[in-house]
């Protein structure tokens, strides 16, 4: 995979193993988004506006910190000190910490912008000077958020989720993922993506979805 090493591939690897995370958020996943970050960054013609690798392995990184799995960052930033220089594991965290769907939705909802890099750098008393300016860095960001929404348009992960994770059972299942694509995943197009390219690429997976969806539950 482009950027990301064999080294960190194996890291990450062992890091998601340790801390169970199961087969809708495992390595696969995250090489999925890495390589939909690159197809966004493609599409959208960012070659020369962002630092290409940093955004890439932020995309391969994007959930080793997920609160529904390990509780805060420290042992990431600790096994990640090795590799990456202080600098950079300030934006790789930075960008981590600002893709939560559940953050960007209810600032949605209050009609706030849903990420606002400068807004957070500025009221931050341990960010300081990043290496790249706020407008770069929201956009990398923007490019992680996409390509991770990009992968929801699997349902075979949501079911995993339901199943492995919250242990539902089948009844309960069926409507917790109906809920997911419907309510979140096919809002994605017009609501929540972040680039035009994002919303270009995703156009054939989002009515692949509307057919699953109205195949296996009845509506949209």
């Amino acid at each position: 995979m482009q950027f990301v090493t064999t080294e960190l591939q194996e890291l990450a690897a062992a890091y998601l193993k340790k801390h169970n995370y199961d087969s809708s958020h495992d390595i696969n996943h995250a090489r999925r988004v890495a390589e939909y970050a690159y197809m966004v960054i493609e599409k959208g013609k960012y070659q020369e506006t962002i630092p290409i690798p940093l955004t890439i392995i932020s995309a391969f990184l994007h959930d080793l910190v997920d609160k529904k799995y390990v509780s805060s960052g420290d042992e990431l930033v600790a096994s990640l000190r090795d590799l990456f220089a202080p600098a950079e594991m300030t934006i790789i965290l930075l960008i981590i910490d600002n893709i939560s769907f559940s953050k960007r939705a209810a600032r949605r909802a209050r009609g706030l912008p849903m990420i606002d890099i400068a807004g957070v750098i500025s009221e931050s008393s341990t960010i300081g000077v990043t290496l790249f300016a706020a407008p770069q860095i929201q956009l990398m960001v923007e490019i992680v958020c996409d390509a991770d929404m990009l992968d929801a348009y699997d349902a075979q992960r949501c079911i995993d989720y339901g199943v492995n994770r919250l242990k539902l059972s089948a009844d309960v299942l069926d409507h917790h993922v109906k809920k997911i694509l419907c309510d979140r995943v096919l809002k994605y197009k017009d609501e929540y993506f972040n680039t035009a390219a994002a919303r270009e690429i995703c156009l054939p997976m989002h009515a692949a979805l509307v057919e699953y969806v109205a195949k296996h539950y009845g509506s949209v």
